[in-house]
């Protein structure tokens, strides 16, 4: 439909009347449901699963998970020896964080099309 209309020309949010008098009740439930987050969401996952390896996604999933545990053990046994320092690297860790989102948040807004661009 996009190459018909153009680039730049929105896509409808409803279906014609026409439409559905030509092709039944079918075409309306099919534009709704492509439209919906779920069928988005599920399309994206299908085609991640499609290029990734089930054994390499456990594999990686427990090297993560072993990584994140090791992290986590790092952290309390700093907060039993040094808990005034562990602080302030926690506060610190806080700032870095809440700076990066808001950067995030004011670029996303600030040039929304990047997004779009690059996944199509």
């Amino acid at each position: 439909m996009r190459e018909i209309r153009g680039p730049d020309f929105p896509i409808p949010n409803s279906v014609p009347d026409e439409l559905v008098d030509k092709y039944g009740a079918e075409a309306r439930s099919a534009v709704r449901s492509r439209r919906s987050w779920r069928f988005r969401q599920t399309a994206r996952l299908r085609s991640w699963r499609a290029t990734h390896d089930l054994w390499e996604v456990v594999i990686m999933s427990i090297l993560w998970a072993i990584i994140l545990a090791g992290v986590g053990g790092t952290i309390a046994v700093s907060a039993l020896h040094w808990p005034r320092q562990t602080v302030d690297a926690g506060i610190l860790t806080g700032v870095a964080l809440v700076s990066s989102l808001m950067t995030i948040v004011v670029l996303a807004r600030r040039f929304p099309d990047r997004r779009r661009a690059r996944r199509t």
